[in-house]
C-alpha cells in the first residue's frame, strides 16, 4: 500500500503509481522506486512563472485553433508575438486567454516555435507560443512504397570495404531498378574516439553531430597506418585507430581553399567547435579530428541526400531516445536531463527482466520551461538529411520508464510528460523541413497513445514478427481476449510495416525454430493464394517462400512504407545486436558480399518482384 502523501506527490510531478503491463494486467510500482523518482522530479523543480499569469510557459494553437491556455481573472492582459522567423505582431489588450483568437487571426499565424510575451497589473513575462498544423504532413500513396533496411556499418564495397556514407548511394543506385525508394539504417551519431569510443548507435556522445569514423576515403589523406582486417566482423579498435589516424593527417594538410570552407562552417556553426572542445577533453590533440571530422560528415551526408534524390530516392534516419550519462548533451544542458536515473522498459514477454537502457531521462519541467527548445533543434538537426525520421520509442513523448539509482529494470516508474506540445514541435518541424516523421509504437503501447498518435497523423509501425510468435504453434488469444484470433490482424493504415526490427532474431532463425504451420495456413487465406513452396519445416525452400509471402501481404495492404531487412532477404541468421547483452560481436557484422553485388542479386529481385506483381 502507497501512502496517500507520497500518491498525492505523484499525482502533482506526473510519475504514475500503477501501469498496465503488457499482458494488459494492472501493476503497482513499488513505494521506494515511487519515493525515489518523485525526489528527483522534485530537485528538478523551479518556478515556471508567475502563478497569476494568464498563459503557462508554452501556448499551443493548432490548425488555427488555441489549444492551451489558463482562464485570467478578468484583469486587462496586453500581449505581443515575436515570431521565430523574425517580426512581430501586437500588442493587444484581451481580458481572458481564450479571447486571443477573437482579437487575432490565429489561423494566418506561421508554422513555428514563437514568443509570446504579456503584460498585466504591472507584470511580465513570456511564454512559448507553438504554431502547429493540424496534423502531420505526409505525402499520398495509392499504394505503399517499398523501403530497405540495412545497418550502414555493415555496408562495404570496392572503392570503401571500411564503413563509409558513400556506401549508402552505392547501395540505392544498386537496388534502384527493383523499386527500393527509401534505404533506411540505424542512427549514423557521433560514438567518440578515442577513450569515449562506444560501438552502439544507440548511446552516442552526441545526437547533434555525425559519425566521424563514417568519412569516406576519398575525403581524407590517405592511411599512414596498418589496415584494418577486412573478414565478417569489424575490428572497431583497429577502424578507429585508423580512421582517427586519417583524421589527423587531412587536418593537418587541409588546402587553403578546403580551409576557408571549413572556418566557414565553424562560423556558421558554433556547436560544432564547442564539441569539438567537449570531445577532446582527455586527449586536446583530437581536437582539430574532430572539427574536420565533423566538417567532412556534413559533406558526405550532404552528398548521400543528393545522390539518392537525383535517382527519386531518399534515406530514413533513426532518432535515438537518448544520449550517453557522459555526453556532450549532458553537459551542454546540464539542467535539460536528470542525473542519477536511466531510463529503459518494463518487463515484457521478451525481455522478462525489463530494460535498462543505460541513458538519463529528460526532465519534462526544464523542457517545458525552454518552450522544448533543444527538442525542436534535434529533430531539425536530424532532418537536414532525412526524408525520413524515425522517432525511436515514439513513447518518449508521453511517457519514460524512469529507473531510480539503486533500482532494477523491473522496478521502475513511469513518469508522464507534455505529449501534445512534444508533438506540437515534431509537427511544426516535419512542416518546415518537408520531413515524414514515423513514431516506433512497438512494445507495451495504451489505446491513449494510440489515439493520439492518429489524431495528429503520425505514422507508426508494424512488425508481422509479433504475429509470426502469436500464431507458433497455434494462435495465441490477444491481451484482453480468450478466445484465439482465426485471422491476422490487419495491418495499421498508413503504418511502416516490416517482417521484424532489428532487435528482433533474424527472420531464418525464426522460421528454423518456430512451428508456422497454422500461421502459413492463414497468411494464405489472407493471400487468397498458396504460401509457395511447403519445403520442410525449417527449411531454406520454407524459409524463402514464407518471407516473400509475408511481404506480400504487407505489401498489399493499406501501409505507407513496406520495409524489407536485407539480412532478411540474403538469409542472414547472425544479428546485429543481442538485446541487454555488452560484447564485442554486437553492432560489429559486416555484410557478406559488397553493395555492387546486390545490383544483380537473383534474391533481392525475387523478394522485390513477388511483393510488387499484380
Amino acid at each position: 500500500m502507497i501512502a496517500p502523501s507520497l500518491l498525492e506527490r505523484a499525482q502533482r510531478l506526473g510519475a504514475a503509481p500503477t501501469y498496465i503491463d503488457a499482458t494488459k494486467q494492472p501493476r503497482t510500482v513499488s513505494e521506494s522506486a515511487l519515493s525515489a523518482v518523485c525526489d528527483l522530479l522534485e530537485a528538478g523543480e523551479s518556478d515556471t512563472g508567475d502563478p497569476d499569469a494568464p498563459y503557462a510557459r508554452v501556448v499551443l494553437v493548432r490548425g488555427g485553433t488555441l489549444r492551451d491556455g489558463s482562464a485570467g481573472d478578468g484583469a486587462p492582459v496586453v500581449v505581443d508575438i515575436e515570431f521565430e522567423a523574425g517580426g512581430a505582431e501586437g500588442p493587444v489588450v484581451i481580458a481572458d486567454p481564450d479571447d486571443l483568437g477573437a482579437v487575432m487571426p490565429l489561423g494566418s499565424l506561421p508554422v513555428g516555435i514563437h514568443t509570446l510575451r504579456w503584460e498585466r497589473n504591472g507584470r511580465s513575462g513570456e511564454s512559448a507560443l507553438l504554431v502547429a498544423p493540424e496534423r502531420f504532413p505526409m505525402s499520398p500513396r495509392t499504394r505503399p512504397g517499398l523501403a530497405l533496411f540495412a545497418p550502414a556499418y555493415t555496408l562495404w564495397s570496392e572503392a570503401d570495404p571500411l564503413p563509409s556514407y558513400d556506401n549508402l548511394p552505392r547501395l540505392g543506385a544498386a537496388l534502384s531498378a527493383n523499386g527500393i525508394g527509401t534505404l533506411a539504417t540505424l542512427p549514423l551519431y557521433a560514438p567518440g574516439l578515442g577513450a569515449d569510443f562506444q560501438a552502439s548507435p544507440y548511446s552516442p556522445t552526441s545526437r547533434f553531430h555525425w559519425n566521424e569514423l563514417f568519412v569516406p576515403d576519398r575525403l581524407l589523406q590517405p592511411d599512414s597506418g596498418d589496415v584494418p582486417e577486412l573478414g565478417d566482423r569489424i575490428d572497431w579498435p583497429a577502424v578507429l585507430a585508423a580512421r582517427t589516424e586519417q583524421l589527423r593527417a587531412t587536418a593537418q594538410d587541409l588546402p587553403d581553399r578546403r580551409r576557408q570552407h571549413l572556418a566557414a562552417f565553424l562560423t556558421a556553426r558554433p556547436d560544432v567547435t564547442a564539441y569539438a572542445d567537449w570531445a577532446s577533453r582527455h586527449d586536446p590533440s583530437l581536437h582539430d579530428a574532430f572539427l574536420v571530422g565533423q566538417f567532412l560528415a556534413e559533406q558526405a551526408l550532404a552528398d548521400v541526400a543528393t545522390g539518392l534524390e537525383g535517382r527519386g530516392q531518399t534515406i530514413a534516419l533513426d532518432l535515438p531516445v537518448g544520449a550517453r550519462e557522459n555526453s556532450w548533451e549532458t553537459a551542454t544542458w546540464p539542467d535539460l536531463f536528470v542525473a542519477g536515473a536511466t531510463i529503459g522498459a518494463p518487463p515484457d514477454r521478451f525481455f522478462t527482466e525489463g530494460q535498462n537502457w543505460a541513458l538519463p531521462p529528460l526532465s519534462p519541467t526544464t523542457s517545458r520551461r525552454d518552450g522544448h527548445r533543444v527538442w525542436a533543434h534535434l529533430l531539425r538537426s536530424a532532418c537536414r538529411f532525412a526524408g525520413v525520421l524515425r522517432i525511436d520509442h515514439v513513447m518518449q513523448v508521453f511517457r519514460l520508464w524512469w529507473i531510480p539509482p539503486g533500482h532494477s529494470a523491473d522496478d521502475g516508474v513511469y513518469v508522464h510528460y507534455p505529449a501534445d506540445e512534444l508533438l506540437a514541435v515534431a509537427a511544426i518541424v516535419a512542416h518546415q523541413t518537408h520531413t515524414t516523421m514515423v513514431g516506433e509504437d512497438l512494445g507495451t503501447v495504451p489505446d491513449s497513445v494510440v489515439e493520439l498518435l492518429a489524431d495528429w497523423g503520425l505514422p507508426g509501425m508494424y512488425e508481422e514478427g509479433f504475429t509470426i510468435h502469436d500464431w507458433a504453434p497455434e494462435p495465441r488469444p490477444r491481451p484482453g481476449e480468450t478466445v484465439a484470433p482465426t485471422v491476422l490482424p490487419v495491418v495499421p493504415n498508413d503504418a511502416w510495416a516490416g517482417i521484424r526490427t532489428h532487435d528482433m532474431p533474424a527472420f531464418a532463425t525464426t522460421a528454423a525454430e518456430l512451428d508456422l504451420t497454422r500461421y502459413r495456413e492463414a497468411l494464405a487465406a489472407d493471400l487468397g493464394e498458396a504460401v509457395p513452396p511447403e519445403g520442410e519445416p525449417g527449411s531454406d525452400e520454407q524459409y524463402v517462400g514464407l518471407h516473400d509471402s509475408m511481404a506480400r501481404r504487407l505489401f498489399r495492404s493499406e501501409a505507407c512504407e513496406v520495409v524489407i531487412d536485407l539480412d532478411d532477404v540474403l538469409g542472414v541468421t547472425v544479428a546485429h545486436n543481442v538485446p541487454g547483452t555488452i560484447a564485442d560481436t554486437n553492432w560489429s557484422r559486416r555484410s557478406a558480399v559488397p553493395v555492387e553485388a546486390l545490383r544483380d542479386d537473383e534474391r533481392v529481385t525475387r523478394t522485390c518482384s513477388t511483393m510488387t506483381r499484380p
